[in-house]
């Protein structure tokens, strides 16, 4: 009994070490994906007149804020080991901008309070995925920089307002990369997907109020 115990033992041993030696084994699974303004209050004036009903101001603060993506991810480790998913990076390609500067991540947690939903969000921190085990994340990911226009959701936000050819049936491309625990260089890529930008989309755009325009959100294939 001992030489066979030796020998699995063993084996399941070198089977460790391979995978954590080799590239990691991930399955991802994004079912849809949101562009939106990454708006965030900083004049106390305006807050409070937001607060007491003039949604013009919100209007106005998103769409001269960055552009922003968000997803939810399903993350499932097929290594026999656990892996940790330490920087993460996501880069885009968005019409009418190009690809985007998103350097900031954040992991978004939805909570209830007071009967009140609300979002929290943190910077990126290390998250471990044992073996065999799936993981939910939501990601969101936005430029740091502050200045200039070039990246305002304004510019997305008027072609959806006109109905501008150019914007319908145009492709945003995603990808998200990070480094992950094991004996390799270099980041892993995690997943990447397509949104749409569909005459479905458009038309249900049309349809929200002028305050309500502040995201797309459609299937990422």
């Amino acid at each position: 009994m001992t030489l066979p115990a030796t020998l699995i033992a063993g084996y399941v041993y070198f089977d460790e070490v391979r995978d954590y030696l080799s590239t990691p084994e991930f399955r991802t699974e994004i079912k849809r994906a949101t562009l939106r303004c990454n708006y965030v209050w900083r004049d106390a004036k305006a807050y409070n007149a937001y607060q007491g009903g003039d949604i013009n101001e919100l209007t106005e603060l998103c769409r001269r804020s960055p552009i922003a993506v968000s997803f939810e991810v399903r993350v499932t480790n097929d290594d026999s080991v656990a892996r940790e998913l330490r920087e993460l990076s996501l880069s885009a390609t968005v019409p009418p901008y190009g690809e985007l500067t998103l350097d900031e991540i954040q992991s978004v947690e939805h909570l209830i309070q007071h009967g009140v939903e609300t979002n929290l969000r943190r910077d990126w921190q290390v998250q471990t995925i044992p073996s065999g085990s799936s993981v939910i994340f939501e990601i969101l990911g936005f430029s740091s920089t502050v200045e200039g226009s070039e990246d305002h959701w304004v510019h997305l936000a008027e072609m959806l307002d006109q109905k501008d050819p150019a914007i319908v049936d145009a492709l945003a491309v995603i990808s998200f990369q990070a480094r992950v625990s094991g004996f390799f260089e270099g980041t892993h890529v995690l997943g990447s997907c397509d949104i749409k930008i569909d005459q479905d989309e458009i038309d249900q755009w049309h349809k929200k109020d002028w305050s309500r325009r502040i995201q797309i959100t459609n299937s990422c294939d």
